[in-house]
């Protein structure tokens, strides 16, 4: 939601978008993070990762990043099995490659 995440820099326009831009270029280095946290099972260093992204997502007004970071940081918190918080990332990819998705579109329109 857009509109949420200009309300949260007090709606100017060119602060969020100089900030989804940046949040657009390091969240992949932090998912690829994650994801060698999870293959060396340093489930702490992801939980604290996952935890930074829902709170830059939520920030930006991505709802659907913010929800999937929060569930898995959940699943780290609860000490889930390696394969539902796997599962928990996956979930996290598909959420920032659809708000990459859509951010692109808004872009060449």
């Amino acid at each position: 939601d857009p509109a949420l995440g200009l309300r949260q820099m007090s709606g100017k326009q060119a602060l969020y978008d100089k900030l989804l831009v940046q949040f657009l270029d390091s969240a992949p280095k932090e998912i690829g993070s994650l994801q060698d946290n999870l293959a060396s099972n340093n489930l702490d260093r992801m939980r604290r990762i996952s935890h930074a992204l829902k709170g830059s997502a939520g920030t930006l007004g991505a709802m659907r990043l913010h929800q999937q970071a929060a569930s898995l940081e959940r699943a780290i918190r609860q000490q889930e099995n390696i394969d539902s918080i796997e599962q928990h990332l996956l979930k996290l990819e598909q959420a920032f490659q659809l708000l990459k998705n859509c951010v692109e579109k808004q872009q060449n329109h």
